[in-house]
């Protein structure tokens, strides 16, 4: 018999890295959308950096990550 091994700590980790990626490829994106002047793209994603989904998926200051990300911008 083969048993899955499907603990919550296991679990809890998967979806740890999950929203570790989400937010990782949001600030990707905000990178490009600077590179290209994409200002609509820019708009979209700072509001993602707000957004209620953003606080579930992580602790972090997102008004943080978007002060940051333009402080590079200039730099």
């Amino acid at each position: 018999m083969i048993k899955a091994e499907n603990s919550p700590r296991k679990t809890e980790t998967v979806y740890m890295r999950l929203a570790a990626a989400i937010v990782e490829r949001a600030v990707i994106d905000f990178r490009s959308a600077v590179k290209h002047r994409d200002y609509e793209e820019m708009e979209q994603l700072k509001k993602f950096f707000t957004s209620d989904w953003f606080q579930m998926l992580c602790d972090i200051d997102g008004k943080l990550i978007i002060r940051t990300l333009e402080m590079e911008d200039v730099a």
